[in-house]
């Protein structure tokens, strides 16, 4: 939906007994934007939209997604227990699991696995790197002489919301995928924001609507595994 349709709809929901039909047509007019009793909302709805969208992801949390890296090593003894995400995607937010492969290809017609582990101990800084700080993956220099090092690496997508400068008229909430349905439900966030000190009542209920909407989604599918210790009671 564009952010115009977004608004128009809140107008309607929070104006139901207006004369006003809050059409396409009195926006493009200006005739909304000149009124005293809409104007005063419309330059408040930007935030709340941001908000609104702020709570859809802390409700229903981000998209998982992968990455694959592959690096070739030879004899060099480089030291290399670092990956750099700086220049990874740009809806790169941060990992949540890494596994990784090293293979011995010195006879690339027969191939060796020296190491196959999942969910490896990481530190991801600030910087956007990656730091091992059980393993290095580059000290099996000594044994062979050339050898690929694959990482796969599950991230959670990072946050979009509504830019602080876009252009209103055409801006529309499909190009940070925000889901339709959360979408059709920003007008009653932007509702409990806006009637929150004059109605309370009216506010939470116009907020609960907005989060029944987003609770009824389907969570994000997570790569993530856990490892289960087995009872001793079961080895008897």
């Amino acid at each position: 939906m564009k952010i115009p349709e977004i608004k128009l709809q809140a107008l309607r929901i929070m104006f139901a007994d207006s004369d006003v039909s809050f059409t396409q047509a009195e926006w493009d007019n200006n005739v909304l934007s000149s009124n005293p009793n809409t104007r005063d909302k419309l330059i408040r709805m930007d935030d709340s939209i941001r908000r609104g969208i702020d709570m859809f992801y802390n409700i229903r949390g981000e998209e998982t997604s992968r990455l694959e890296q592959k690096t070739l090593f030879a004899a060099s003894g480089v030291y290399y227990n670092k990956l750099d995400f700086s220049s990874q995607p740009t809806n790169f937010g941060f990992p949540t699991r890494i596994d990784v492969k090293v293979i011995d290809v010195t006879d690339q017609a027969a191939p060796v696995t020296i190491i196959d582990k999942n969910q490896i101990s990481y530190i991801f800084n600030s910087q956007d790197k990656l730091v091992f700080f059980e393993d290095d993956f580059a000290n099996y220099y000594n044994s062979y002489d050339y050898y690929v090092v694959y990482f796969t690496v599950w991230y959670k997508v990072a946050r979009q919301n509504l830019p602080l400068t876009y252009t209103e008229s055409t801006y529309d909430l499909d190009t940070i995928k925000i889901p339709s349905e959360v979408q059709r439900a920003l007008p009653f966030y932007i509702k409990s924001e806006l009637y929150e000190e004059d109605e309370f009542n009216v506010a939470q209920l116009a907020r609960q609507q907005f989060v029944q909407v987003i609770s009824a989604l389907r969570k994000p599918f997570n790569k993530v595994q856990t490892k289960v210790k087995r009872a001793k009671v079961f080895n008897q």
